[in-house]
């Protein structure tokens, strides 16, 4: 029986040990029976790809509802990334600013339409505001959700093949939306009316459910897909900043601060004062020091005499790849390379530190020779007993 059993993955044998501690001392508390570490991710491939493990951090971070809404999965996301507005009918002016501006800065937001929409005209007020297409009617009739477009981004990497005499969720009721606005069908109804679609708001996205997500309206919530619907919506509204730059990579640096108004910026630090080149691509400011940081550290992005942001370059980690040779390769190199002075620890059944041990201090041969001189102490005590006999 084990108080705590610490479970360390082969792919991760470097995790450092101070975290190892922190993860056990969490087991203090009576009420913790599991936990893990995690991080952030470094860039949005790697968020993307499906062999990393995801992780909501005090989900949802910012979300606005009447009911209840469950969410299942896993997804990391920051307060200012993803907003839900899950059966809403009535907002203030002052957030409908705010949902404008933020979805503009490349926000994304997610509508679901309420169950009893008590007066129409004034949420088809709130849609409209929101660029978004209205609803005109509503219509009660059985219709199957089987209209998915596997090639949307929220869709990438969940379809391994065509969809085909799959068991697809049902649809009893629904709203009808009138087509006034420009918008991408995600998943559809069998008469390819929209279920889900995505409307651009200059940097960011808005979704909008043509449909409650209640089980008098339909079953997608308890259907296969709404976990990665869900998930890769979440996913790909999320906005990383890159914690640091690789040295010689000649990429753009993204500028987060909408406050800056100067084209006159400098990059400072170790001794150099770079002004890089800026451009603006939708909205969306970037700078580019054509390879003129060539030490690496914290740098400061400075402009009008005030630091705007702190950026960090890294060397190319190139040289860190690790690469696993026999003793005999390592014997080989050693001996082609006249190299002197180093000595191949072998552990076989030892362990590794008595061995390096032995190397410091040589081995102890003081315990054998202590046993032999007792043992012939002994003997040349019972000889002289033996004599005067």
């Amino acid at each position: 029986e084990h108080d705590v059993i610490v479970n360390l993955q082969g792919d991760e044998p470097f995790i450092d040990r101070l975290s190892i501690e922190k993860l056990v001392n969490g087991f203090n508390d009576k009420d913790v029976q599991m936990a893990s570490l995690m991080r952030d991710f470094k860039d949005k491939d790697e968020l993307n790809d499906t062999n990393n493990v995801k992780v909501i951090e005090n989900f949802p971070m910012q979300v606005v509802f009447k009911e209840e809404f469950e969410v299942r999965g896993e997804v990391y996301m920051t307060k200012t990334d993803f907003i839900i507005l899950n059966e809403v009918e009535k907002i203030s002016s002052g957030l409908l600013s705010s949902l404008i501006s933020f979805t503009n800065n490349g926000g994304s937001l997610l509508i679901v339409p309420p169950s009893r929409i008590l007066d129409i005209q004034a949420y088809n007020i709130l849609l409209s505001e929101l660029g978004l297409d209205t609803i005109k009617s509503k219509k009660e009739s059985e219709m199957k959700i089987d209209k998915f477009n596997s090639s949307h981004a929220i869709f990438k990497n969940v379809f391994n093949k065509k969809l085909e005499k799959a068991n697809y969720p049902i649809s009893y009721q629904n709203y009808l939306l009138d087509r006034n606005e420009i918008s991408s069908q995600i998943i559809g109804f069998a008469n390819r009316q929209d279920f889900l679609s995505s409307y651009r708001s200059k940097n960011g996205n808005i979704y909008l459910f043509a449909s409650p997500l209640v089980d008098t309206y339909n079953n997608f919530t308890k259907h296969a897909l709404f976990v990665p619907t869900l998930i890769n919506i979440a996913i790909s509204s999320v906005q990383i900043n890159t914690p640091y730059y690789i040295i010689g990579s000649d990429k753009e640096i993204i500028i987060k601060n909408a406050e800056l108004t100067t084209d006159m910026t400098h990059i400072k630090g170790k001794g150099v004062d770079i002004i890089p080149t800026i451009t603006n691509k939708n909205g969306v400011k970037s700078i580019n020091t054509h390879n003129q940081i060539t030490e690496n550290g914290i740098y400061s992005f400075e402009a009008e005499d005030k630091i705007i942001e702190k950026i960090a370059f890294n060397y190319n980690n190139s040289e860190s790849k690790l690469l696993s040779l026999s003793k005999n390769q390592i014997q080989n190199f050693i001996s082609n390379n006249n190299i002197k002075y180093i000595n191949i620890i072998s552990t076989k059944n030892i362990g590794l530190k008595t061995i390096i041990k032995e190397h410091e201090i040589g081995k102890e041969y003081w315990r054998l020779a202590i046993i032999l001189a007792l043992l012939f102490f002994g003997i040349e005590i019972l000889l002289i007993k033996l004599i005067k006999t």
